[in-house]
């Protein structure tokens, strides 16, 4: 079904782009991400463009439907 198929694509993810996955959801910016992790922005914005294509997620918009459904977070 397509909740199995919605969180098949989040179990591609690493632990590290499923928190950021959360904070984005959460609203963090990618900024407020690399704060909070004491990461650089750009680490953030590559695990940031890793978590859109390892979900097939064209925007965030789509990324926090997809959470959603599958009931992920």
């Amino acid at each position: 079904n397509s909740n199995d198929e919605n969180y098949d694509c989040f179990s591609k993810l690493t632990r590290r782009e499923l928190q950021i996955t959360k904070l984005i959801i959460d609203g963090y910016t990618n900024k407020e991400i690399a704060d909070k992790l004491n990461i650089s922005f750009n680490t953030v914005r590559t695990h940031h463009r890793n978590i859109l294509n390892k979900t097939n997620s064209k925007c965030i918009n789509n990324l926090i439907w997809s959470a959603s459904k599958s009931k992920l977070f």
